[in-house]
């Protein structure tokens, strides 16, 4: 039945009861070992579950004392997870259920005699519990005392090496590669294998970071276990080879774990969160991030602690051959540092055969908003990538209109940067597109652009037209590309009831722009003269208030222009017969 419904409705052997228990708990429980056979041969993932509330099934095995479920669920996962939540191994839990049997199992089996040194979340070692559990009521219990028994005859084996500290003859032979020296050593030293650096390092470890393929098998075989050790910074072997660059040595460790069917040891994430696929891409190991993909395309779908999937790392550094097979890939992982997606970096890179490989396959990133509120599309324009905004354009024209969530519409952001390619672009894509924003390149293509022509005298929500606003900026050019075009109003009124001329910036009264625009502005609008005049007295009296050492070199400023002075008289005198006002 268990089989039937493996092969129909394998979902079912996920789902737990109200004890928190899945199918495989309940089957490590009840010691129904062929079960537990068919759920595993279905599918070997099942072997590293662990309950809600924290319980991997070894720990089920070892509280009752089950040998043959840990056998079996080790045959098929050698690298099954062996710690509760709180911090007990399968062997702690074993010693406090008082299970010989699977106690001794467990100091026999490769796979998990290592725990003997292992520490709970009290800083107990199995052997340490096992006494204080003697001491405390159980003292004349001979299955507690075969327990300890047990625990200290296994530990008395290396007691020439202590397990906890490498030896210092295995870690010289593991950093110049003698393995004929390590296998001397294990043969007098049983477990000596098993020791560790100050930082958690194994032998294997060693020689994996110094390159010794050689040394890497033969450590490998004589100590499988040492393929899942992690050091301190939550490193396997084949993290440490793919990281320090050891190509042909992550290749070896690759190899092992796919003969031993050690599927964690290979989507092992360091502290930082990056896997093997991480550092191989980073490094750019092309042809071993395509076998480590192959190997266990689980890996693809790993996000580090800086936001950063493999795909990300692959477009950002423009390698198509890994980005291609990561694509391919169901579920795999897109998203990128900053908030961004792979889209992003392939609008960075202005690489158009990635970002239409993406489009065709997963068009939704172009909608996608990094941490600055920019999407691929709006980053495009920004940073002026003509060819890959072409390919988004190309796709979807729909994304010109779009407008990013503090409403900038791209044309501004074009006007921004000034990129008139972009502009005419997107205008090519959609003529109706959303417009705003201000640059002199950008004002004198606007003039000659039928579409954004219209916009010359349209204003905003103070009433400012964008003659307004280029006066305001005290910007001749851009004021003289306005002007130049026959339907600029320059008589238009903002809500304060001032005119363009009015907009000039006090501050920069001295500069030859202020004066500059200001005789354009004269000689566009002659009838505005008096309201000019009086915007020029006001200059001049707030000069006058703020600083009597600068009237001087104001006066010359201004009276020295003999052309300014010449069109304020003439403009005067032609306005003479209208009305004057005050504004």
């Amino acid at each position: 039945i268990a089989k039937g419904i493996m092969e129909k409705r394998p979902e079912l052997a996920r789902q737990e009861n109200e004890n928190k228990h899945t199918p495989m708990h309940l089957a490590a429980k009840g010691n129904q070992v062929d079960v537990l056979t068919v759920l595993l041969e279905h599918d070997q993932s099942l072997g590293y579950l662990i309950s809600t509330d924290g319980t991997p099934v070894l720990c089920i095995a070892a509280s009752e004392g089950h040998v043959g479920v840990a056998r079996e669920l080790l045959k098929y996962c050698p690298d099954a997870p062996y710690c509760g939540v709180e911090g007990s191994t399968c062997l702690h839990v074993a010693v406090s259920s008082s299970k010989l049997g699977f106690v001794k199992f467990a100091l026999e089996s490769q796979e998990l005699r290592h725990l003997i040194n292992v520490e709970d979340n009290e800083g107990r070692t199995p052997l340490q519990l096992a006494l204080s559990t003697i001491s405390a009521q159980k003292q004349d219990d001979d299955k507690e005392q075969a327990i300890v028994a047990a625990l200290w005859s296994h530990l008395n084996l290396g007691l020439r090496s202590n397990p906890l500290k490498m030896d210092r003859r295995l870690l010289e032979a593991a950093i110049v590669g003698h393995a004929a020296e390590m296998r001397i050593l294990t043969s007098h030293v049983p477990g000596v294998l098993l020791g560790t650096t100050a930082k958690g390092n194994t032998c294997l470890h060693i020689a994996s970071i110094h390159g010794h393929k050689g040394f890497c098998e033969v450590a490998e075989r004589l100590e499988p276990s040492l393929l899942a050790a992690i050091n301190s910074d939550a490193e396997t072997p084949l993290l440490v080879a793919v990281a320090g660059g050891r190509v042909s040595v992550a290749f070896v460790l690759l190899m092992c774990c796919r003969e031993r069917n050690q599927t964690e040891t290979i989507l092992k994430q360091d502290k930082h969160g990056c896997n093997a696929l991480h550092h191989a891409i980073r490094r750019g190991h092309t042809e071993l991030a395509l076998e480590l993909v192959e190997a266990e395309p689980a890996l693809s779908h790993a996000v580090n602690e800086y936001g950063e999937s493999p795909m990300f790392i692959a477009v950002m550094r423009d390698n198509k051959d890994v980005f291609d097979v990561l694509l391919e890939i169901p579920g795999s992982a897109h998203v990128g540092a900053f908030g961004m997606n792979a889209l992003h970096a392939a609008v960075r890179n202005d690489n158009s055969a990635i970002a239409r490989r993406i489009m065709e396959t997963r068009p939704q990133l172009a909608s996608e908003e990094n941490v600055s509120q920019n999407t691929p599309m709006q980053l495009a324009v920004l940073l002026g990538k003509i060819g890959v905004l072409r390919v988004l354009l190309e796709h979807d024209r729909s994304l010109g209109y779009v407008l990013s969530t503090d409403g900038v519409p791209h044309l501004c952001s074009a006007a921004f940067r000034g990129h008139i390619d972009v502009a005419r672009e997107l205008l090519k894509y959609c003529p109706d597109a959303a417009y705003a924003r201000e640059h002199t390149k950008f004002v004198e293509f606007a003039m000659g652009s039928p579409q954004l022509a219209a916009l010359v005298n349209v204003r905003d929500s103070d009433g400012e037209t964008p003659l307004h606003i280029a006066v305001q900026r005290c910007n001749p050019k851009m004021v003289a590309a306005l002007l130049l075009h026959p339907h600029t109003d320059v008589t238009v009124l903002n809500n304060y009831g001032n005119p363009a001329s009015w907009r000039l910036p006090a501050d920069q009264a001295k500069t030859l722009n202020w004066n500059e625009v200001i005789m354009l502005m004269l000689k566009a609008d002659p009838q505005n003269a008096t309201s000019v005049l009086n915007l020029y007295k006001q200059v001049k009296d707030k000069v006058t208030q703020s600083s009597r050492k600068d009237i001087k070199s104001l006066t010359q400023t201004y009276t020295g222009n003999t052309s300014l002075v010449a069109i304020l008289i003439a403009t005067i005198t032609f306005a003479a017969a209208f009305t004057a006002r005050r504004i």
